[in-house]
């Protein structure tokens, strides 16, 4: 998932920082570019966390909304296309995310 895009970016950074750096040990560089990846891998699927996150997050909304004590017609009857989205499901129930995330502590 990761881009060849972002890898020359961190391979090029890594690069200058080795060579204007004093301490010049590959071994040391080799590590960072293994550390930036593994965040960069750490980020998306934050990101796909997040989907489901903020879908959570509509969910409680609309249930607020519906034990109101006066509610409106919106109020009992909301559009959940955006709860029910199937993506959201299939992210919610995919195998591979949710081990990851429980391996990492986030899930």
């Amino acid at each position: 998932m990761i881009s060849r895009r972002i890898l020359r970016i961190k391979i090029l950074q890594l690069l200058y920082a080795y060579y204007q750096g004093a301490d010049n040990t590959m071994n040391k560089f080799e590590k960072e570019l293994f550390f930036s990846i593994q965040k960069t891998y750490d980020l998306y699927h934050y990101l796909l966390l997040l989907i489901i996150d903020i879908a959570d997050y509509a969910n409680s909304r609309i249930e607020i909304a519906r034990l109101k004590k006066i509610p409106t017609r919106e109020d009992l009857n909301p559009n959940t296309k955006f709860v029910e989205n199937q993506v959201i499901q299939l992210l919610r129930t995919n195998k591979q995310l949710n081990q990851y995330l429980n391996t990492t502590g986030y899930g």
